[in-house]
């Protein structure tokens, strides 16, 4: 259940809670009187009961009942308490050292041989602790640095004292850096920096050593994946990293190579910092008492005034890779339609597929991303929040293929007329449509009944089947090209690597494919053509003509079909593909909901079904349907109006004959259309 206003925690009401610790999809506190309550997910027993149950509620730990704990320290899938006789305590996953000793799991807390702490701290994967002597210790996870021994450690299963360190009197972890604040001020940091979160700009993308970024002033630090802030003695706060999403505090969505006032705040007297993945708070003093507060969001995000009235940026730096993304993928589409004559078994012109098929799918494709961006819309101002994110849309590419042999291909083979065989694919979509609508109505009966893993696990399946494998099947089959963009993607978007420029990392994977591909001759042996003038010569069969654009038209073919009846005899094959892609719709929405946007299915359904009957009415044979991989696109950093200008792009590409923008022949090479053929 989503709670978008804090609400008070009922079975915690008699604890006077003294510290809470919260990361991954956990929370733990302690009391005044040293009682320890965890509650959330435990799937590597990090709540620390004895067993692998998630908790709903908060549950006191039994097995420290007999000591007081005095601070929680979380990571992704592990906890640290620090109790009063100075002794370490860790439960959860520990393949990574991160519990300081060798071991896969630990269900209930055990204490970390050895170690004697003042105050610890917790990465995703790594931890530090600061000795009674002023010195830091760490162990974990160190591939990217945070640990700060110089030697490039990769895992420490033991606490190892980090050279170079004393007096310090605070240590703190981002998900994959470390700092450590000395009794002069001075603030030294080190680990991951891809974003510049350690706070100076000249500084590499990893810091194996403990480096200094701030040489006086320093009283507390908060980090989270990729931004950090810094609390001064005098009460201001600096921060410094990636901003896109409003977490640095400035007004604005740019991001910082080096620590930066936060000029919002003044006059205000912080006292605390906290930040979490993309978010930030801060805690000051009003009067007498301790107050919270997020950091101002940014100012392009606030339209007019009073509640509700907050919606999304227009177009967030995020919102490029999301872009580069979801229109890669519609240029896959427009690709995959040039190898449909041949399918049918004819040698026919390929302006069927440039003045008919693209423009019609084109407007499937925007009308689809413009509702999913006022549904995105809307729900940002029912909530008040920033972060929701527009679900991706797209042609639904695994029924373009029984679409296409089922359907179109069959009448082909029986009339020898393409436009009776694009007829009865155009009266395909439209039930299709027809039919979500009403199989709308049967979501919540079916969402009852089904278990969410169930529905996940068939997403899962489908995309790895249909999306991944016979991606990853063409890679190897054209390494010369593809694997040097494959591990662009992986830098990128896997190890949250920088490109130059920002350049968004699918946008640089595509360039990085069309240097080496013209660059080593590949294009030319494959297509028998030797310049780029040759893909733009007119009516050339690698290439779409550039004689004029194509602009998309009602047609009367829907009513043409409707009247003589030639597309019923496919509704044994319409009506299972259009459950299943009522099914697809839902279970996207419900991933949506998982990554913290959650849509009213029923509706986003519906409208799914009336794109696709509207876009039939401009001869579009393929439905349209919400694309796998919300999770992925929000983690891009995508927003909401990425789906907006894929839509408005997809159409200019129709219109344009999309050869102008993505060479057919490029895409031939790199791009898996040989599977389905």
């Amino acid at each position: 259940m989503l709670t978008c206003t804090p609400r008070v925690i009922s079975s915690l009401l008699s604890v006077q809670v003294a510290c809470v610790s919260a990361a991954g999809y956990h929370v733990a506190c302690a009391g005044q009187d040293g009682s320890c309550w965890s509650w959330g997910y435990n799937a590597e027993g990090q709540l620390g009961h004895g067993d692998l149950q998630s908790r709903h509620k908060p549950s006191r730990l039994l097995s420290l009942a007999s000591t007081k704990v005095m601070q929680i320290a979380s990571g992704g899938e592990h906890i640290l308490f620090l109790c009063e006789d100075r002794s370490c305590w860790g439960s959860g996953q520990g393949a990574d050292g991160q519990l300081g000793q060798v071991c896969e799991r630990q269900c209930t807390p055990e204490q970390i041989p050895e170690l004697v702490a003042m105050e610890v701290a917790c990465g995703w994967k790594h931890c530090l602790a600061r000795t009674e002597s002023g010195g830091v210790v760490c162990w974990g996870a160190g591939d990217l640095g945070q640990l700060g021994l110089q030697q490039n450690t990769m895992i420490a299963h033991s606490p190892q004292a980090i050279p170079g360190l004393a007096d310090v009197v605070h240590v703190a972890c981002g998900d994959h850096s470390s700092f450590a604040v000395l009794c002069d001020g001075s603030l030294f940091g080190w680990g991951w920096n891809a974003y510049h979160q350690l706070g100076h700009e000249k500084l590499n993308r990893v810091v194996h050593s403990p480096t200094m970024v701030l040489p006086s002033g320093a009283k507390q630090v908060a980090s989270g994946e990729k931004h950090t802030l810094v609390l001064l003695k005098d009460g201001s706060v600096l921060s410094t990293g990636l901003g896109q999403d409003g977490e640095l505090g400035h007004g604005d969505t740019r991001t910082r190579t080096s620590l930066t006032p936060v000029s919002t705040l003044v006059p205000v007297a912080v006292t605390g910092v906290a930040a979490g993945g993309s978010h930030s708070c801060c805690v000051f003093r009003q009067g007498a008492t301790d107050m919270v507060a997020p950091l101002p969001p940014p100012e392009d995000e606030i339209l007019g005034g009073g509640e509700g009235s907050k919606a999304g940026s227009w177009f967030v730096s995020g919102d490029l890779n999301g872009l580069v993304a979801l229109f890669t993928n519609t240029i896959i589409g427009f690709v995959l339609y040039l190898t449909i004559t041949d399918s049918f078994g004819a040698d026919t012109d390929r302006d069927f597929v440039s003045k008919k098929l693209i423009p019609a799918t084109s407007v499937c494709v925007l009308v689809g991303n413009l509702w999913c961006s006022w549904l995105c819309h809307k729900l940002t101002q029912h909530t008040n929040q920033q972060d929701h994110m527009a679900m991706p849309f797209g042609i639904n590419v695994v029924l373009t293929l029984p679409f296409t042999y089922s359907v179109m291909a069959v009448e082909w083979n029986a009339t020898k007329d393409l436009d009776k065989a694009l007829d009865v694919g155009v009266f395909a979509c439209f039930m299709t449509g027809v039919l979500e609508i009403l199989f709308s109505f049967m979501i919540e009966p079916l969402r009852r009944l089904i278990p969410k893993a169930a529905l996940l696990s068939c997403l899962a399946g489908v995309s790895l089947s249909y999306i991944s494998m016979g991606f990853a099947f063409e890679i190897f089959a054209h390494p010369v090209s593809a694997l040097p963009s494959l591990f662009l993607i992986l830098c990128a978007y896997g190890s949250g690597v920088l490109l130059p420029l920002n350049c968004p990392g699918a946008l640089g994977a595509i360039l990085l494919g069309v240097v080496i591909a013209w660059g080593s001759h590949a294009l030319s042996s494959e297509l028998g053509v030797s310049t780029l003038s040759d893909i733009y010569k007119p009516n050339q069969t690698v290439g779409y003509s550039l004689d004029y654009p194509y602009l998309p038209i009602p047609t009367a073919r829907l009513f043409r079909v409707l009247a003589n009846g030639a597309g019923w005899q496919y509704a044994s094959v319409i009506l299972p593909l259009a459950l299943q892609n009522t099914v697809n719709d839902f279970v996207n929405c419900d991933a949506a909901e998982q990554s913290g946007d959650p849509y009213h299915t029923r509706t986003a359904v519906i409208l799914v079904g009336a794109t696709n009957i509207l876009s039939s009415l401009f001869g579009n044979p393929y439905p349209g349907s919400l694309y796998v991989g919300h999770a992925a696109y929000k983690g891009m950093g995508a927003r909401t109006h990425y789906s907006t200008a894929n839509g408005v792009l997809t159409l200019l590409a129709a219109i344009l004959n999309a050869g102008v923008l993505f060479p057919v022949s490029y895409t031939h090479l790199t791009l898996p259309t040989k599977r389905i053929v």
